[in-house]
């Protein structure tokens, strides 16, 4: 939820349950929406900073569904962004 994302707590939280049950960080992904980005940037930017440090696969879903850029997505460890097909069908026409 947009509420974890923003939680500082959350890394690690996420590395104990990874160890309580021995999942290897590489077969995690933790997806969020563009929205949860715009949140709290800094906290943001740390929480996903520590949870690819962990080695979890981070992407975003859903987006362009509001006004974020590419360019802004240099701000975030992340590993793939799923774009909403009705973008892409418009990108085809045009």
């Amino acid at each position: 939820s947009m509420s974890d994302i923003a939680d500082k707590e959350f890394p690690g939280m996420i590395n104990e349950l990874l160890k309580q049950h021995q999942v290897a960080p590489e077969f995690l992904r933790v997806e969020f929406t563009e929205r949860a980005c715009l949140i709290d940037k800094p906290v943001i930017k740390n929480v996903l900073n520590e949870l690819s440090g962990l080695g979890i696969e981070l992407g975003i879903n859903d987006f362009c569904s509001g006004y974020t850029s590419f360019t802004y997505l240099c701000n975030f460890p992340i590993n793939y962004i799923k774009i909403e097909q009705i973008h892409l069908d418009e990108m085809r026409q045009d």
